[in-house]
């Protein structure tokens, strides 16, 4: 499907800068640290769902769609909010606009390693971004972001209400990332640890990336210093 030539984004506040930041924040639920992962066929699957489990975000920025989005489309920098992403790359980009339509995603936690290869499908005109990625782990794994103006302030997973150390200044120019997680596993013993972690996984994922909004496009007394210089609203 030929994409749409995106609309221009505005400018940062700051340049992206590259960083090699891994995240880890607790142990890795599907493997051990000195050992590699069981094999699906290992295991019968008599726990697991004929519909995928999913999780849900949302997360208000005090920052415009056009800026929020820029940083979900650097996928290189994913390393820098995403739990257990030790690196990310931009595979293939779509010959006319340059998004990106694949990219590799790579988990790690002590000596377990694995590299996904994800379908990347990009919408500029909506805000979105929607990935599914196929591999022998998973019976589906999505994941689809939405960023939208305005908005009521705070975060929340599968609505319950988040906790974030940032400036959350609300004001006409701030926007709402929603994100949706489809995932399921041909284990079953993963399959059933899966719901029990996945939405930890999901607070420090909503937590990295407010993190990396603020890094790159700064407080709001950043904010309004360039508003002030170049009339750019960040």
């Amino acid at each position: 499907m030929m994409l749409l030539r995106p609309q221009p984004l505005r400018a940062c506040a700051r340049p992206i800068q590259a960083c090699n930041t891994r995240r880890n924040f607790f142990p890795f639920p599907f493997s051990s640290p000195t050992s590699t992962p069981t094999s699906s066929s290992s295991f019968p699957s008599p726990f697991a769902s004929s519909s995928p489990n999913s999780i849900t975000a949302r997360l208000h920025l005090p920052y415009s769609p056009q800026s929020v989005y820029h940083i979900i489309l650097d996928i290189p920098h994913y390393s820098n909010f995403l739990p257990f992403c030790v690196n990310s790359t931009v595979a293939s980009r779509d010959s006319i606009s340059k998004l990106p339509t694949s990219a590799d995603l790579t988990i790690g936690w002590g000596s377990f390693y694995e590299t996904f290869r994800s379908e990347v499908k990009c919408i500029p005109e909506k805000l979105v971004v929607e990935t599914q990625a196929h591999e022998e782990m998973f019976t589906v794994l999505k994941g689809r972001w939405e960023v939208v103006a305005g908005g009521q302030g705070g975060a929340s997973i599968g609505g319950r209400e988040v906790e974030l150390d940032m400036d959350e200044t609300v004001d006409e120019e701030g926007c709402t990332v929603n994100l949706r997680v489809e995932y399921g596993f041909k284990n079953g013993v993963y399959e059933v640890v899966a719901p029990r972690v996945m939405e930890a996984v999901g607070e420090e994922l909503v937590r990295g990336f407010a993190g990396r909004v603020e890094e790159v496009l700064g407080t709001e007394a950043e904010r309004e210093e360039v508003r002030q210089e170049t009339g750019v609203v960040v």
